[in-house]
């Protein structure tokens, strides 16, 4: 809830990783026990198999890395979220 809302995203895979994965958001309260978030894929992180980076410009409620068919290996997900200015 600020001003300025942007969240960069870095997505990177460990060497020799086997995997397919896409970023995906909420609108949804994910504390609520009595809501069912409905997610979302990211505009352009979705069925990535190397490292990707991407942003989301304006707000969502929650973020999170799924991972679609996994042989071996391990992706790690960052984000920055940007300060108000």
């Amino acid at each position: 809830r600020q001003e300025n809302f942007g969240i960069g995203i870095g997505c990177v895979i460990s060497g020799g990783s086997t995997l397919t994965y896409k970023v995906q958001h909420t609108f949804d309260d994910i504390f609520d026990p009595s809501v069912t978030p409905t997610a979302f894929d990211h505009s352009t992180i979705t069925g990535k198999t190397a490292n990707s980076d991407g942003n989301y410009a304006f707000p969502v409620r929650a973020v999170r890395l799924n991972v679609t068919a996994y042989t071996n290996g391990d992706v790690t997900m960052t984000l920055l979220q940007g300060a108000a200015g």
